[in-house]
């Protein structure tokens, strides 16, 4: 009978060690059904509580667009206008070389007077200036006088009166009653006025050739008393710069 016994407390044993594995299995599966493994969470970007407005973004603005006002431009200086042609000569060419008016020395007298010229280390002549006319530009002659303008034409005589020969230069000037200088009209500027070879030239004067003529001829304002202009003719001297003219017309 006890051999019976312990035969049946070994079977007994052998089934417990055949179940308990398998109940170890299950309690460890069971284990994890229950407890979960952590999850890895992304981040959420968390984003200001005040994020700058566009006003306070923005460049800042001028002061002239900021209070609505028109900027203003700044602007040169106006140019003062120079004198006016038709009522005065306007001459850029006078210079110290040119006559300017009468002196001591200045042989001078009213238009169409026949005046004296000594010409230094030469002979003597004799200077006559007719009274000035005007006259319009011609239609064809697109370089003669502008608007409000004039020819004023100057007829020139010479004669001999003894000496040596003596060169006359064409330096004559004429002033307008204020003193300003007219300019002389361009030889293509006087085409239809005066035929070219009246035009007065630079000449000489001597025994074998004692007379000569010739028209000067200017651009002068329109519709003035020319018998107030003046016509000058420089000194002859050492320096060529002498304000004092040698001779001089005018009323």
């Amino acid at each position: 009978m006890n051999r019976r016994r312990e035969q049946g407390r070994a079977r007994g044993l052998r089934a417990a060690a055949v179940v308990l594995p398998g109940l170890l299995v299950i309690g460890m599966t069971a284990g994890c059904g229950t407890d979960e493994a952590p999850t890895a969470k992304a981040p959420t970007a968390t984003s200001p509580s005040n994020p700058p407005s566009a006003a306070t973004s923005a460049a800042p603005s001028s002061g002239a667009a900021a209070s609505g006002a028109v900027p203003t431009v700044a602007t040169a200086p106006s140019t003062p206008a120079g004198p006016d042609p038709s009522k005065v000569c306007t001459s850029d060419a006078d210079d110290d070389s040119m006559a300017h008016g009468v002196g001591k020395k200045t042989q001078h007298g009213p238009w169409g007077k026949a005046l004296r010229l000594d010409v230094p280390y030469a002979g003597t002549l004799k200077l006559t200036a007719a009274k000035p006319t005007s006259k319009k530009r011609h239609p064809s002659n697109t370089y003669g006088p502008k608007a409000g303008q004039a020819y004023l034409l100057v007829k020139i005589s010479e004669k001999y009166v003894s000496g040596k020969a003596s060169t006359v230069a064409d330096g004559f000037v004429l002033r307008d009653p204020k003193g300003n200088m007219c300019d002389p009209a361009s030889p293509t500027g006087i085409d239809g006025v005066v035929p070219q070879q009246q035009v007065f030239a630079g000449n000489t004067i001597s025994k074998s050739t004692k007379t000569y003529s010739g028209t000067l001829v200017f651009i002068v304002p329109a519709g003035q008393d020319y018998s107030k202009f003046s016509l000058l003719y420089p000194q002859v001297d050492a320096t060529g710069k002498n304000p004092d003219a040698a001779l001089a017309w005018t009323s």
